[in-house]
């Protein structure tokens, strides 16, 4: 297996209608951020957002402004503004969510380990207004350790030249990172099933996707109703 250095990151958020939520996200990055050395550029796709998401984008961060509702494709439209090149690496998580302070280190380590994506797991900080049921029913199924083979949007990352060779996210409304890791594989491409970095995430019922981990949760609870 080839080894091989970082030389960038560049982060794609999506959000619609997030002015809640995205400043603890961006704030997440930015500790992430510090704690590397390799250059690091965060891009906030402001899908059709229609409340105060854009006011609260920090000066560091890009914003970038589409009208898609779809998950894919307001991905895609984050990254085609981003570098290639030998070491450049693709990141994504959602506005909903706070990475740990290691997430690009877990990403450069990745990279020295020769794969080609990293795919990271989730865990939920908070049940409240879910049935007290539906954690224990989500942890009884989720594999939280290496080689777990879960596949979330919020915790995501790929090289460049692996990205472009697969074509990059496809413009879906959902299961839009499925799709693309299942590309990736399926042209051979070194996956790390990482466990060390995982990202909180939300367990809101207002989720933006129906067939997302929102709305998974959401199957479980009506599974769970008598």
């Amino acid at each position: 297996m080839t080894t091989h250095a970082v030389s960038a990151v560049w982060v794609v958020v999506p959000a619609r209608n997030e002015e809640q939520l995205i400043g603890a996200c961006l704030a997440s990055l930015r500790r992430a951020m510090d704690r590397v050395f390799v250059p690091v550029t965060v891009t906030v796709v402001l899908d059709d957002c229609t409340d105060a998401t854009a006011a609260r984008i920090p000066s560091w961060v890009r914003a970038v402004e589409v009208r898609h509702r779809s998950a894919g494709a307001a991905r895609r439209a984050g990254f085609e503004a981003a570098p290639t090149g030998p070491g450049v690496w693709y990141a994504t998580t959602d506005a909903d969510s706070i990475v740990p302070p290691d997430w690009f280190a877990g990403i450069i380590t990745s990279a020295a380990y020769g794969h080609d994506v990293r795919a990271g797991t989730i865990v939920v900080a908070d049940w409240l207004g879910r049935d007290p049921r539906v954690g224990g029913r989500h942890d009884d199924a989720y594999r939280q350790g290496a080689g777990h083979r879960h596949i979330h949007g919020a915790n995501l990352a790929v090289s460049a030249e692996a990205y472009h060779a697969v074509g990059g996210f496809r413009a879906l409304r959902e299961h839009e990172d499925v799709d693309l890791v299942a590309r990736c594989l399926a042209a051979g491409r070194s996956v790390d099933w990482a466990a060390t970095t995982p990202v909180i995430t939300s367990a809101r019922r207002d989720n933006r996707v129906p067939g997302g981990f929102g709305g998974h949760l959401t199957r479980l609870e009506e599974e769970l109703t008598p």
